[in-house]
């Protein structure tokens, strides 16, 4: 199971994963001079890639583009015309950045990434308190139930949002319930009871 990355702070890592529309990083090789930028890949991008061949091609072509935003590739095979050393290259860079930035929920410790989050939320409180409080509150059959919500916060529809930023999600979420519950408060004044007539 893949870990929260030991060379990035809790802080900045949540930092990192808070960029949208995905979480980026930028990485230092170059092609044919331009400098590359590596984008969260979402879990289901992942598992097909998984599922074919020349998988390094795969996901270095959907991941890397320019530092301007355009793809770098336009597909696989275009990365496979690269010799053969220069492609474990770019993998290589490419899937430390992807370490960082891009858990994928099924090869990573959800557990893990949760917890170091919450701490990077110390760091962070303004932007773990405004995504942390992306929810509906659902009433009805006396009791009520929260709709998480973070696709306001990164402006983006559920389906396009990536593990790593539900997974920063659920940290906010957690971070905020711990700082804002009242029933751990010392020191709170006793209930008044109301007067009998």
């Amino acid at each position: 199971m893949n870990l929260p990355p030991e060379k990035v702070g809790p802080g900045r890592l949540f930092r990192l994963l808070l960029r949208s529309p995905r979480p980026w990083m930028d990485i230092d090789y170059q092609v044919a001079g331009f400098k590359l930028r590596v984008y969260a890949i979402h879990s289901r991008d992942m598992m097909e890639a998984l599922d074919g061949d020349s998988v390094e091609c795969h996901i270095v072509a959907a991941v890397t583009h320019l530092r301007d935003g355009r793809r770098a590739f336009d597909n696989a095979e275009q990365v496979g015309m690269m010799l053969e050393h220069e492609v474990s290259a770019l993998a290589k860079d490419v899937s430390e950045a992807l370490s960082v930035i891009s858990p994928v929920l099924p090869m990573s410790d959800l557990k893990a990434w949760v917890q170091t989050l919450r701490k990077g939320a110390d760091e962070n409180p303004s932007e773990a308190i405004a995504l942390g409080h992306c929810y509906d509150a659902a009433l009805g059959f006396g009791a009520g139930r929260i709709i998480p919500r973070p696709d306001r916060f990164f402006g983006l529809p559920f389906r396009q949002l990536t593990d790593g930023q539900w997974f920063l999600y659920h940290a906010c979420r957690e971070w905020l319930e711990k700082h804002t519950d009242h029933r751990k408060t010392k020191g709170a004044p006793p209930r008044r009871r109301g007067r009998r007539r």
